[in-house]
């Protein structure tokens, strides 16, 4: 089965060697400031976002990342019950709080 390899069109996203990211956050700006951070290093790409936990997992379902950045106080289910919903469903998906 092939995965996606991005929900933003980022070309470094298809780059065999970059540790394709997932930013899960409440705040946009927070999520786009942290994504140009990362884009900085040529080793890591932002693949996708979201900005709630039913969102992330969609994602990460879709994406497949190597590292999920989850922000604790999410709207909703809290990250803390969203990083224990990666690690059942993704058990090599590293999660970054």
């Amino acid at each position: 089965m092939k995965r996606a390899r991005s929900t933003n069109k980022n070309p470094k996203c298809d780059l065999p060697d970059a540790k394709r990211i997932v930013i899960v956050d409440d705040h946009p700006l927070f999520r786009k400031g942290l994504e140009q951070l990362i884009h900085s290093d040529g080793a890591f790409a932002v693949c996708g976002e979201a900005g709630n936990a039913s969102e992330a997992m969609d994602v990460i379902r879709k994406l497949n990342p190597d590292l999920a950045i989850v922000d604790l106080s999410l709207p909703g289910a809290n990250g803390i019950e969203l990083i224990k919903n990666i690690r059942a469903e993704f058990p090599i998906c590293e999660e970054f709080v």
